[in-house]
């Protein structure tokens, strides 16, 4: 059996003789609105709460994206100062080092050249030294005990360190 279709012209008993228009569940192209206007008028619609919130949490992310890239940033100006200083160590290294056989090599050169038969021929020919005559020397006599015998570290009396104690609290009152 043939259905009946709501708003169709198939049967006579169901033709339009008056003046209303078919009620359609759709709307024709072009009259349905643009996906545009409708999101223009949905912000629109949407309340001033809705929009702050809607702030705050964009706000909420470019915060958090700032401390991350700030982070970031530290995180990598401290390996880079670190690994400044690093190379700095190293340059100082190899200049102690150089440092340390120039000493080396002087020292050397020192003990090479302290020759005390050498110095004793350049004292009498170039400076016109001579030894002392035996009229020239005097000898003195010093005594076992001397000054700094007397007042040797180990055999000075030890102080004692002065600082709060009970036992100084109670000999303040006696």
């Amino acid at each position: 059996m043939a259905q009946y279709r709501r708003n169709s012209y198939t049967t006579p008993s169901q033709y339009n003789t008056g003046s209303n228009a078919y009620a359609y569940d759709f709307l024709p192209e072009e009259q349905a609105p643009k996906p545009r206007r409708r999101r223009r008028t949905a912000i629109r619609q949407e309340s001033k709460a809705e929009r702050k919130e809607r702030h705050i949490h964009v706000l909420k992310y470019i915060c958090a994206a700032a401390v991350v890239f700030s982070g970031c940033f530290l995180c990598m100006s401290s390996v880079a100062a670190v690994s400044r200083q690093r190379v700095t160590n190293q340059n100082l290294n190899a200049q102690i080092i150089a440092l340390q056989s120039q000493n080396h090599t002087m020292e050397t050169e020192l003990a090479e050249k302290i020759d005390l038969e050498y110095i004793e021929e350049q004292a009498t020919t170039r400076l016109g030294m001579a030894e002392p005559q035996p009229y020239q020397i005097m000898y003195i006599s010093v005594p076992k005990e001397s000054y700094t015998v007397q007042y040797d570290v180990a055999s000075a009396p030890q102080e004692e360190e002065e600082g709060f104690s009970l036992s100084s609290l109670l000999q303040v009152f006696e």
